[in-house]
């Protein structure tokens, strides 16, 4: 019977601190967005506090919001980005000689340079 409650008591302890340890993982993950799962475990290590990689990982995903989804579509990418488009191609003369063309388009006004 003895037995049985110092039992209850150490299940009971064990449940209080692993409440606190999700709190302080969920309060990291919130606080710090750049942290992954093996930062914030070992941040916890220095405080003492020892806990698996997967349970850190269980708490961070139901502490942050799923990023954005779609982004921005390829056409507004390329807007953004590119100012030039080249090409390097390959024609041949009336004697069957190879010449080398490239071409450089400029892409705000769709000129060849």
């Amino acid at each position: 019977m003895l037995r049985t409650t110092v039992t209850n008591i150490r299940d009971r302890d064990d449940k209080l601190g692993a409440t606190f340890d999700r709190v302080a993982i969920r309060r990291m993950a919130t606080e710090n967005r750049l942290w992954g799962a093996e930062r914030i475990q070992g941040e916890l290590l220095k405080r003492g506090i020892r806990v698996a990689k997967r349970t850190v990982q269980r708490c961070i995903r139901g502490a942050r919001p799923p990023g954005p989804r779609g982004g921005q579509s390829w056409r507004t990418f390329l807007r953004n980005h590119t100012f030039w488009a080249c090409d390097y191609l390959q024609v041949y003369d009336i004697w069957f000689r190879p010449i080398f063309a490239f071409f450089i388009v400029d892409v705000n006004t769709k000129r060849t340079r």
